[in-house]
């Protein structure tokens, strides 16, 4: 009677331990894919008047960038409303209401080239103007 539930006892473990380890397997699979394909790539592309801004699980935000108003330097690590990996971001406001923040590896190019595009586009940092 006590052999049997220990091999009962052992035959549960062996299947908990089994299940575990497909657990773990699974959420290393999902880490690994989030890794690659989610949370660490952002592009950011100007094709004409055009920003495409890709991220996450393949959320894309297209801005006109002539509907750009104003650009400005933030430090905030809130990420709120953010395609933005770094604490060094620029928030771009478009349209009449909309905004969001970015990380631009070279923020004063990728401001310099929107400028280019939209000279009205009004840039409250010197650093970029």
């Amino acid at each position: 009677m006590v052999a049997t539930a220990l091999v009962a006892c052992g035959v549960i473990l062996i299947m908990a331990l089994n299940q575990l380890w497909f657990f773990v397997a699974a959420l290393f699979i999902l880490f690994a894919f989030a890794g690659k394909y989610g949370f660490g790539n952002i592009y950011y592309n100007i094709n004409g008047n055009i920003l495409d801004i890709t991220f996450g699980f393949h959320q894309q935000i297209t801005i006109d960038i002539l509907t750009i108003r104003k650009i400005k330097k933030i430090s905030s690590r809130l990420n709120v409303n953010s395609a933005a990996l770094s604490a060094d971001r620029i928030e771009v406001f478009y349209n009449k209401v909309d905004s969001i923040m970015l990380s631009p590896e070279d923020q004063t190019t990728f401001v310099a080239h929107l400028k280019q595009i939209n000279p009205q586009i009004c840039t409250e940092i010197t650093a970029i103007q």
